[in-house]
């Protein structure tokens, strides 16, 4: 019998979901034998939104803010996921992420491939030092050398079953038990150290944008900006406030072609765009 494959939409939340309609409408276009959702919150007894209820494990590693607790609860739960047999792909999202194509375009790209997807730079060539020093907080700085240390955009990567599997098999968190801020670093610095890169596909899924208002992120996104992003090879956006405004486009098939970059020349081109739609209107 055909056995279909699934990927995983694994969400980390403190409790609900910014825009759920936004996953709402993602999955309601989606073969439910396609997929699997799993969600843990931080606060599940803070959870109200009907969307999540279903999808809720108990999550036995509890994590602390930017601590690595964050990146062996996160292995923990992936886990358990892919003792499904069916799963092919998971990805880690958070609870102010949407979707920025349909579900079919992730779906065809995940599923077409045995590789991970994770991209990075060499924290020595990021405009921010901040990336760079926290190499000198391992346990071990001999691990993974200045000129060799990555950072990497902490969600969206996504974890094929040998990816896991080499991670929980080669364990090195304890080195990083004083590094601030691990889910920007761990799995790249891993792969680094024991020369494994070919086991990802070097491309980011997941666009960051963590800056701006209350909760970090933009109250509305616009549909320009969500056809720029789908041109430079993103599948999902971070971050986006509660109840900001989405266009429905979003998880609508898309207008244009693709015309991937070189994403790991810069993260930070985004900025550009806001920059210009600000000056025009």
């Amino acid at each position: 019998m055909h056995v279909m494959k699934k990927i995983a939409f694994c969400f980390f939340t403190y409790d609900n979901l910014h825009n759920s309609e936004i996953w709402e409408k993602f999955f309601a276009a989606a073969d439910p034998l396609k997929y699997k959702v799993v969600v843990s919150a931080l606060h599940p007894e803070n959870v109200t939104q009907d969307f999540l209820k279903g999808y809720l494990v108990d999550q036995q590693c509890h994590p602390k803010y930017a601590h690595i607790s964050q990146d062996r609860a996160m292995f923990d739960l992936l886990k358990t996921v892919f003792t499904d047999p069916d799963i092919h792909m998971a990805l880690n999202l958070t609870g102010s992420c949407i979707p920025i194509v349909p579900f079919d375009t992730v779906y065809q790209t995940l599923i077409s491939t045995d590789h991970g997807f994770l991209n990075w730079i060499n924290a020595i060539d990021d405009p921010d030092p901040e990336y760079l020093r926290r190499q000198r907080e391992l346990k071990d700085i001999t691990f993974v050398s200045q000129k060799q240390w990555v950072r990497h955009f902490c969600y969206g990567i996504g974890f094929s079953k040998e990816l896991l599997n080499f991670l929980v098999e080669n364990d090195h968190t304890d080195l990083f038990e004083n590094v601030r801020g691990t889910v920007e670093h761990y799995v790249g610095n891993v792969l680094v150290h024991h020369q494994k890169e070919d086991l990802v596909i070097r491309r980011s899924l997941l666009y960051n944008y963590a800056i701006g208002g209350s909760y970090g992120g933009l109250s509305v996104i616009t549909e320009k900006q969500i056809e720029w992003l789908r041109a430079n090879g993103y599948f999902f956006f971070r971050k986006l406030q509660p109840n900001a405004h989405v266009p429905d486009m979003c998880v609508q098939p898309e207008s244009i072609l693709y015309g991937f970059i070189e994403q790991s020349k810069n993260f930070h081109f985004f900025f550009n765009l806001l920059r210009v739609e600000h000056d025009t209107t």
